[in-house]
């Protein structure tokens, strides 16, 4: 299927054309750190997870949300997922961090990942880097972050499908990035492009975060919310639930679910 992308403002109009592209298999590698940050592939490993592989952990990939290019996987039919915040929900809250050795997941991260992925969810993280704009932290600062989270997580044999990132800010030094997006939080974008990719019914999904721009993104595009409260930041703390209590709730809504298989890869620029 061909996707053919706008963007006005960072907003992704996705129109689907009856053009197919040839299946292919998750796009899955095991590579060394360095082939990770050269963007090398290295060879097939593991079909169960899809994702980069390095040091025998499935790494997901980090794309930002406003680029104007598609990776179209087709799971045949729209599956569920749920979309985490990072700083605050998955991990502790350093602002602007870009630095690997600082992640720290939050108490109960991976139990709630897997419990949501037994119960038949996408895991996707959808997180504002206004930092790249300030030019605070890079790129390869935020993947290498993000590495360093798959990792974590690995360790107790979780995962994320994807990661997806707005790097814009108004207030930004870098002058290409400051404008507004309609894929930074509170705006929906970033989720959308997800559901695009990853053939997500959004009214079947779920948003976790620990701010209002989280859940104002969310309940934009038609997923249901749930708050939580950040270990780490005296604001939140109290405002929401914890994350594995989040993941109870979103699995009392309706029947469970099978476990969610690799999706089949499509990939496609804009027309």
């Amino acid at each position: 299927m061909r996707i053919a992308a706008t963007r006005d403002l960072g907003l992704l109009v996705v129109l689907r054309h009856q053009t197919c592209l040839s299946d292919g298999p998750p796009s899955v590698v095991a590579g060394s750190d360095e082939t990770l940050r050269n963007g090398e592939q290295g060879q097939p490993r593991n079909q169960g997870v899809p994702g980069v592989w390095v040091d025998n952990r499935p790494i997901a990939p980090t794309t930002q949300a406003c680029d104007g290019a598609f990776d179209w996987r087709d799971d045949r039919q729209p599956c569920r997922a749920v979309f985490f915040d990072r700083d605050g929900t998955l991990i502790v809250n350093y602002p602007y961090n870009g630095d690997e050795r600082r992640v720290e997941l939050i108490p109960g991260a991976a139990t709630a990942l897997n419990a949501l992925r037994q119960a038949g969810y996408r895991l996707i993280v959808v997180t504002n880097q206004s930092g790249i704009a300030r030019e605070i932290i890079s790129v390869a600062d935020l993947k290498r972050v993000h590495t360093q989270l798959s990792r974590q997580l690995w360790e107790q044999r979780a995962w994320i499908d994807a990661y997806y990132y707005c790097p814009h800010h108004v207030d930004g030094k870098d002058r290409s990035l400051a404008l507004p997006c309609a894929c930074r939080k509170p705006s929906p974008g970033m989720l959308m492009r997800a559901a695009a990719e990853w053939s997500i019914d959004l009214s079947r999904s779920w948003m976790i975060g620990d701010q209002p721009s989280d859940l104002e993104a969310g309940a934009a595009c038609g997923c249901r919310v749930v708050r939580v409260g950040s270990p780490g930041d005296e604001a939140t703390r109290g405002a929401g639930v914890g994350l594995l209590d989040a993941a109870q709730i979103i699995e009392s809504y309706g029947a469970p679910s099978s476990p969610i298989a690799p999706a089949k890869r499509h990939v496609a620029r804009p027309a």
